[in-house]
């Protein structure tokens, strides 16, 4: 069983990767990277650049208003997310 990411999710985690470096504010990134616990209006923020995205219910299908992912994209996703640091997401 090979587990590496294929060619498509190695791009995808490229992006995440990109998308957290220029749309996660630096203020809430500096305050996650000290390990406080984000404010409401940090994650409220958080929030709405993600819904811009589509990316806000990233569990949800697209038929529902979700983007789709798979599990593997959700699992990246994820991951990314908490190494930005950006503020946690729930589905």
């Amino acid at each position: 069983m090979d587990l590496r990411f294929t060619a498509d999710e190695l791009a995808f985690r490229d992006e995440l990767r990109g998308f957290f470096e220029t749309d996660l504010p630096g203020d809430i990134r500096e305050r996650m990277r000290l390990g406080h616990a984000p404010s409401k209006e940090d994650t409220v923020t958080w929030q709405r650049i993600l819904n811009k995205r589509g990316w806000a219910a990233y569990g949800w299908p697209k038929e529902y208003g979700g983007p789709g992912w798979t599990p593997v994209q959700r699992m990246i996703f994820l991951e990314e997310n908490q190494l930005a640091p950006a503020p946690e997401v729930s589905s």
